[in-house]
């Protein structure tokens, strides 16, 4: 195959193809040519859509930190990387997380006031309200488990 055959294939890949059209037993080179050309096109497609990809994550860090510019990247909570692992894209991962974090805060500056009636009854722990239960992750529940189990005695 010479370079005239493929004009959109570069010196390179045709060096490839013609490397290995030459190491070819004759009987075989056509179905191996077919092959590799196959082969190549797949490639192409791959490189194409991670071009893609890149170029919508470079646009997803552009946006960020248009956004966020004072957050580093580096300081992205796990909660936050999960959820773009999982499609999200990068700011609204992170301003979902910065609305559920001042939430939080909201809560557990209410519970720490006193206007959660269960809160520390005992005079011992901690205890999570119902709406800080709810606002939990899977993770979070899980790791929590037993102290939550302890506040839903003083839930009324």
């Amino acid at each position: 195959m010479n370079e005239n055959e493929n004009p959109e294939m570069t010196e390179v890949e045709a060096a490839e193809v013609n490397e290995a059209e030459a190491a070819m037993p004759p009987e075989n080179a056509e179905g191996d040519r077919m092959a590799l050309e196959a082969e190549i096109e797949r490639l192409r497609s791959e490189v194409a859509r991670l071009g893609e990809l890149q170029a919508r994550s470079r646009g997803e860090l552009d946006e960020f930190c248009l956004l966020f510019p004072s957050v580093p990247l580096s300081a992205l909570p796990s909660e936050v990387r999960e959820a773009v692992d999982g499609g999200v894209p990068l700011a609204a991962a992170y301003a979902l997380y910065e609305k559920r974090e001042a939430h939080r805060a909201a809560v557990g500056k209410r519970s720490a006031e006193g206007s959660w009636r269960g809160m520390n009854e005992s005079g011992g722990g901690e205890y999570y309200s119902p709406a800080e239960v709810r606002e939990m992750s899977q993770k979070e529940v899980h790791k929590n488990y037993k102290k939550i189990m302890e506040s839903m005695k003083h839930w009324k």
